[in-house]
């Protein structure tokens, strides 16, 4: 029921004869003006408030309580009809300021048309996406992206990775792509950093490349278990962030980082990504002296405990177990 509607029916109050009482009127005819929807809303308690046999009934208010109510629904008809002409005019400035039609009515085809007018690639489409989900913003839309999404908006369940050997007699192939984020001493490595990447193997290669992602490792293995190298084992990469070691801050300086592509914590490794990473380091525990009790093996997990939950502990025990396997022949 509209205000004047409602002030319509409300106003007209009477003192009933010989008396001092102030009286509102409850009418059996449809009341003009007002709405036959709110006509038959109100029936029943009218109905049971008139008298038989009478033309119209006088409902006892006070006129105290009377003006109050009137005046409260008068003032939130007026907020109302305030709120929705300021969300008209400011859905009407984006539509103005986007070129689309300014008839400030918003929808799902308002939206849709000011997203249109935006001046946004489907690049920057998709790193918005891949940030707001987690994953790395390289603008690579493709198969892998999509699944990371959903990964990260814990939608649907990821089908289990089943990859045959590519190693060509033990072997897999290694790429070399350098990364502009070193720092420029070097290190001498004291063992490793076992990582994920969270997004795709090529789409983190490209990222990492990148002077604005600030992010390296040392070297990252696809799930058919072929690697790219970013960089020699005493370049400094920027992996660890804060972190603490063996009582030592500031792991980059004494770490190398292996990342594997994707999320370990919603797949477990593929026996290749194991077998490479296992042909990837056993060099290096030869070259560098680590102890083979695997002390210098360790986790982003567990060098930086509450910031970050890679990798995940399956993922950790598998690598382990090949190292031991290994070491011990």
């Amino acid at each position: 029921m509209g205000a004047a509607s409602f002030l319509s029916l409300a106003f007209p109050i009477l003192r009933a004869r010989n008396s001092t009482t102030p009286y509102i009127f409850a009418f059996q005819e449809p009341f003009s003006g007002v709405g036959v929807a709110a006509q038959k809303a109100a029936a029943p308690a009218i109905t049971a408030a008139i008298r038989p046999n009478h033309g119209l009934s006088l409902i006892k208010l006070s006129t105290v309580s009377i003006k109050v109510f009137i005046l409260i629904c008068t003032f939130l008809h007026f907020q109302l009809n305030k709120f929705i002409m300021a969300l008209k005019d400011d859905t009407k400035k984006i539509q103005e300021a986007v070129g689309a039609t300014p008839d400030g009515i918003y929808g799902k085809n308002t939206a849709l048309k000011i997203i249109g007018k935006l001046d946004f690639s489907k690049e920057d489409l998709t790193k918005i996406i891949q940030k707001k989900a987690g994953g790395l913003p390289d603008g690579a839309y493709g198969p892998n992206t999509a699944k990371g999404i959903l990964e990260s908006l814990g939608l649907g369940e990821e089908e289990k990775v089943t990859v045959t050997s590519s190693a060509v007699e033990g072997s897999y192939p290694e790429a070399t792509k350098a990364t502009p984020n070193i720092s420029s001493y070097k290190i001498r490595p004291e063992g490793v950093v076992l990582h994920h990447s969270s997004g795709s193997y090529e789409g983190s290669i490209s990222w990492i490349c990148q002077t604005k992602s600030q992010v390296s490792y040392h070297c990252i293995i696809d799930t058919d278990g072929k690697r790219n190298s970013f960089a020699s084992d005493d370049s400094r990469c920027w992996h660890a962030g804060k972190s603490s070691f063996n009582g030592k801050t500031n792991c980059n300086g004494f770490l190398l980082g292996l990342s594997f592509s994707g999320n370990t914590n919603t797949r477990e490794l593929t026996d290749d990504e194991v077998a490479s990473a296992v042909e990837w380091l056993v060099p290096r525990f030869e070259k560098w002296g680590w102890p083979k009790d695997l002390s210098t093996v360790t986790t982003h997990r567990e060098i930086s405990p509450g910031r970050k939950d890679d990798v995940d502990s399956r993922a950790e025990v598998k690598i382990k177990d090949a190292l031991r396997a290994a070491l011990d022949k």
